[in-house]
């Protein structure tokens, strides 16, 4: 599940410029985890059941704009100025670890180097 993978990343990049970043302005545990959500599912190709259906299939973030709702525990992925809503959202769990030490790197520039360490 996308949920279980976003608290995987988060557990894993924890003191990282990613996890401050999603930290930033006193956010809640669920305001965090959607922002790993977003990540993630800027990162990776996302798939879900498009409702009544149970059939699972890819889903972008994006043509049409979409946002996350998690509420309950549960992860819903709801298009921004429609009625379709995605559930039972999953990536591939194969291509989690690369992309949390993608994540890892949030934030600085070429070999490692962080921002300010470029610039002076």
């Amino acid at each position: 599940m996308l949920l279980d993978a976003a608290r995987r990343a988060y557990s894993e990049t924890r003191r990282t410029p990613a996890a401050a970043h999603a930290e930033a302005f006193d956010n809640t545990p669920d305001k965090i985890l959607t922002w790993y959500c977003i990540w993630l599912g800027q990162h990776m190709q996302l798939f879900g059941a498009r409702r009544p259906s149970t059939k699972i299939e890819a889903v972008t973030l994006d043509n049409p704009t979409k946002d996350f709702e998690l509420k309950d525990g549960g992860l819903t992925l709801k298009e921004r100025y429609g009625n379709t809503a995605y559930d039972n959202l999953r990536v591939m769990l194969d291509d989690l670890p690369e992309v949390i030490e993608d994540l890892k790197g949030y934030g600085k520039g070429r070999a490692g180097e962080s921002e300010g360490e470029r610039r002076g």
